[in-house]
């Protein structure tokens, strides 16, 4: 089994691609990725009947996604990833966020990018679908 060391190695871009991307209609059809054992923790609004942003942690500060969270950079049984679903140029794409600054700049890339959906997962729990391949 891979390590999150060497995952993030073998992907200088922060970004490890977990399924293929879909159109959009097709995402709504098949109700996302069906990624298992997770905890969704960002949801947005255009996923939502009531079209406003859910964050399951809300925090008396305010919610936003520039400080959703943290990757880690400590190796443990208890690490947790996170899974960023975004909409780019009509399709939805899933990849694990392995650096900060990978998400930080899909966040900036505003007019063709947006977040739709955060998943968070202990990494050892996460392996197991690292090998379910991206078709």
């Amino acid at each position: 089994m891979k390590t999150l060391e060497n995952l993030k190695k073998e992907n200088p871009s922060g970004l490890l691609k977990i399924r293929e991307s879909l159109a959009y209609n097709e995402y709504a059809d098949n109700y996302g990725f069906e990624l298992r054992s997770g905890c969704e923790i960002f949801k947005s609004g255009i996923l939502c009947n009531d079209k406003k942003d859910k964050y399951e942690f809300p925090r008396a500060s305010g919610d936003s996604l520039e400080t959703l969270f943290t990757v880690s950079t400590e190796p443990g049984e208890n690490t947790v990833v996170f899974v960023v679903e975004s909409l780019k140029n009509g399709k939805v794409h899933c990849n694990l966020v392995l650096d900060d600054s990978a998400f930080q700049a899909m966040l900036a890339d505003k007019n063709n990018q947006r977040v739709i959906k955060v998943t968070q997962f202990y990494f050892r729990i996460f392996q197991k679908q690292l090998l379910v391949p991206v078709c």
